[in-house]
């Protein structure tokens, strides 16, 4: 056997708005931060999925309005080792300096979904990080750079009448911060040239022509030639998009709520890493879980497909009048802290994810609860590429108890 590798604005305002209620935070006082967030560099210091770095830049478009983007980093070790991604650039942004809190949306970003920014001003001047794309979401706690933003990826600018648009693309650059450039006018012919970038100013040759780029103090990167100035707009990366392949077929075990089902263990063809169990409880979403290289596992914020109804403390299988959704996340990742590792037990072919089951307004289990998911059989149709069908359980849902509901 192998080794086996979306908030609405409102709620996330308020979600966010409480991240600033932390020790010295006065309540009572008018506390404000700032006509807008700090222009520059933001970089993670700390991550719940610790294969990338993530990295956001608050600058202003060409147009001179208010923009943020996003990108991230593979860290070593890891299948996208060094690799840059920009995964967000905003059309819309909107800050209140009341609470410390922007948001911004997009209509697509590297992820091929409609996707929203959340960030989130503390006290000591570092931000709180959330990209939503679908049930998933990168999160990091982030602290002000004093790096330049990368120049690798994809830009855009237009001249002064718009009359020539153009577009770059600088590949990842060696050790001596030397890459392959790419040059296209109006939607025509690439142009196939080189870059260097030496003491924060990178010049990009492609045939007769030269430009110099650099960014500037509100950290729009500027592109100088002989005969203009160009201010350059981050494009989001080109999407890449994975499939999962069934391996393996197995039995989940729901501790919390004393059921079990079959399901199938599938693997992305793209990151090893990634993998998905389906079908996930009563959800219409599959399960979606990381493993790192030390058979740890990452299970961020998933739908369960059950309902908590507050003022009869009972739970459903079916989505009820005023019931809220039920989601799991493993203990590390809701809390924050050193709690029981869900891990692969690679002797027994056993995942075990130690699970807090909350909704937003708090959580149902104060330790966590070990799900399992027991291979027992190996699949032999690995190489056939497989949609995922929306799938949940037909069986009856059945659990009588009362569930006390601990307040955040």
């Amino acid at each position: 056997m192998k080794y086996l590798h979306t908030l609405l604005a409102l709620c996330a305002v308020v979600l966010f708005s409480a991240c600033n209620d932390l020790v010295d935070f006065d309540k009572n006082m008018d506390h404000n931060y700032g006509a807008e967030l700090e222009k520059g560099l933001y970089s993670s210091q700390y991550n719940v999925n610790s294969k990338y770095e993530y990295n956001l830049v608050v600058t202003e478009n060409a147009k001179g309005e208010p923009t943020v983007y996003s990108y991230r980093v593979g860290k070593p070790g890891t299948s996208d080792s060094a690799v840059v991604r920009t995964t967000f650039v905003s059309e819309e942004v909107a800050y209140d300096a009341k609470t410390g809190v922007l948001s911004a949306k997009a209509s697509t970003s590297y992820y091929e979904v409609e996707s929203d920014l959340y960030l989130c001003k503390l006290q000591n001047g570092n931000l709180i990080y959330e990209l939503n794309y679908d049930v998933k979401k990168d999160k990091a706690t982030m602290a002000k750079s004093s790096a330049t933003p990368t120049v690798e990826g994809k830009w855009q600018a237009a001249n002064a009448d718009s009359s020539v648009v153009y577009n770059f693309f600088l590949s990842a650059a060696n050790a001596e911060g030397a890459g392959a450039a790419i040059v296209s006018k109006n939607g025509g012919a690439d142009e196939v040239g080189t870059y260097t970038t030496a003491h924060g100013t990178t010049t990009v040759t492609v045939g007769a022509a030269t430009y110099t780029l650099a960014f500037n103090g509100k950290f729009q990167l500027v592109a100088t030639t002989d005969a203009e100035t160009l201010v350059l707009d981050r494009v989001v990366s080109d999407p890449e998009p994975e499939q999962f392949l069934p391996i393996f077929g197995g039995v989940y075990t729901c501790n919390m709520f004393g059921m079990q089902f079959e399901a199938v263990l599938y693997q992305s063809d793209k990151y090893p890493e990634n993998f998905i169990i389906s079908p996930y409880m009563y959800s219409q979403k599959p399960m979606y879980f990381t493993m790192n290289a030390d058979g740890s596992l990452v299970v961020e914020k998933q739908e369960t497909g059950l309902y908590y109804d507050a003022k009869e403390g009972k739970v459903y299988g079916q989505e009820v009048p005023g019931g809220y959704q039920i989601y799991v996340s493993d203990g590390v990742t809701y809390s924050g802290t050193a709690s029981p590792l869900s891990v692969y037990d690679q002797s027994k072919g056993v995942f075990n994810f130690a699970l807090i089951w909350h909704i937003d307004q708090g959580y149902f289990n104060e330790a966590p609860e070990v799900d399992t998911f027991q291979l027992t059989e190996e699949l032999s149709n690995k190489k056939e590429p497989s949609f995922m069908k929306v799938q949940k359980l037909d069986k009856p849902f059945s659990f009588d108890k009362k569930l006390p509901l601990f307040k955040k």
